[in-house]
């Protein structure tokens, strides 16, 4: 038995003491009210459903936007560690290439060094 009915008997109940004429008004009153209490009942009811489901959908959406947000995440700190990288790299080649500018002057420096002994040697040969 559900509320509505409970209800209705214990209304019923308590009406019996009327007169017929009343008893059935009152009666009628009743069954007018359980079937309107019944109809919002089921809006209620209709409503409820409708809402459910926008939670349900809400809800997905936020799980979505949750799990888009993770990814993003860990796409930042991969391209964080990414260019880290490369700055590393970038710096280390930035030290190789002045090594290597030093040892080309270097290089160049005897060259010249070089240069200047053969010049001094063609011109003591032609000399001779």
């Amino acid at each position: 038995m559900n509320k509505l009915d409970f209800l209705f008997d214990k209304l019923s109940k308590s009406y019996s003491i009327l007169s017929d004429k009343t008893l059935l008004s009152e009666r009628d009153y009743l069954f007018t009210l359980k079937a309107t209490l019944e109809a919002k009942a089921d809006i209620m009811q209709g409503e409820i459903c409708k809402l459910s489901a926008k939670l349900q959908i809400l809800k997905a959406s936020c799980e979505s936007l949750d799990q888009k947000y993770r990814n993003n995440v860990l796409e930042y700190e991969n391209l964080k560690t990414a260019l880290d990288n490369y700055k590393s790299e970038l710096n280390y080649l930035k030290k190789e290439e002045a090594l290597v500018k030093r040892k080309n002057f270097q290089l160049n420096t005897e060259n010249l060094g070089l240069k200047s002994l053969v010049r001094i040697a063609k011109a003591q040969e032609n000399s001779e």
